[in-house]
């Protein structure tokens, strides 16, 4: 065997790959997961919950209703759980393909409605100083700008999929 041969398959068998792309995967669905919770029209705030009202006075055009936060909870439980049969299966890799495609953007939409909102009279008077900061409006402002890149990158592939 060739030192070339050897170091790829030293590579394609690393133990620390699949750990660093569970560790991205886990943290990507928690986060979608946790995301959509704070967004859910139907969150338990009785319960101590953080909600996008506790923030803002209004509600947002686009919130995650309760069928919707279902599949958002069983699809990134079950890809978060290394001991599920059929995680692996072809059809869970392609159910989560379709949810990445269709929770994503809509997460990417409400996280771009609450930072406009945020900015706005929408604010929570007892919230106001703490948006107010300086820190706080540079962050918004970033927030903003990545959505923007997000996006235009999303049209990009979009349009370049559909002239192929």
């Amino acid at each position: 065997m060739s030192k070339m041969a050897s170091a790829e398959k030293v590579i394609e068998t690393n133990p620390f790959d699949h750990i660093i792309n569970n560790l991205l995967v886990d943290s990507r669905m928690v986060h979608m997961r946790n995301l959509a919770y704070f967004f859910c029209s139907d969150n338990d705030k009785g319960k101590g919950y953080l909600h996008y009202t506790d923030y803002i006075k209004d509600r947002l055009p686009d919130e995650v209703d309760h069928v919707l936060f279902g599949k958002i909870q069983r699809i990134t439980s079950n890809s978060t759980c290394h001991l599920l049969k059929g995680r692996f299966s072809e059809t869970f890799k392609q159910e989560t393909a379709q949810f990445e495609q269709m929770v994503f953007p809509k997460l990417l939409l409400l996280i771009k409605e609450f930072v406009s909102a945020a900015s706005s009279e929408s604010i929570r008077g007892e919230c106001r100083n703490q948006w107010e900061n300086e820190q706080i409006q540079v962050n918004a402002a970033y927030v903003m700008d990545l959505i923007t890149r997000i996006e235009k990158a999303s049209l990009f592939q979009i349009t370049r999929i559909t002239t192929e």
